[in-house]
């Protein structure tokens, strides 16, 4: 396990086109321990978009776990971006589906 939290970049608390900047997330869940005594861990990230935003968001978490010689574990994830008025749509008519079951 890193010493460390991992570093999510892409993700301030407000995003920005082409935006970089390293931000600690201080929250970590971890998993029971898996046979050979691994873990898994995780962080949960939450943003805001502001409701005229559509695209995407580019998001790379990397930690540097402290053996000899160090290794960095990273991973990306992309994000697509809607405008909230196509998810209310979406919401909408999932709550009329609900009600006519």
């Amino acid at each position: 396990m890193p010493d460390k939290d991992p570093v999510i970049y892409g993700a301030p608390k407000q995003v920005k086109p082409g935006e970089q900047i390293p931000e600690l997330w201080h929250h970590t869940g971890l998993s029971a321990v898996q046979p050979g005594g691994l873990r898994a861990s995780w962080r949960i990230l939450r943003i805001s978009v502001p409701s005229d935003v559509i695209g995407a968001l580019r998001a790379r978490c990397e930690a540097v776990l402290t053996v000899e010689p160090p290794v960095i574990r990273e991973t990306s994830a992309v994000m697509t971006l809607f405008s909230r008025t196509q998810l209310s749509k979406y919401m909408s008519n999932r709550d009329e589906n609900m009600c006519v079951q």
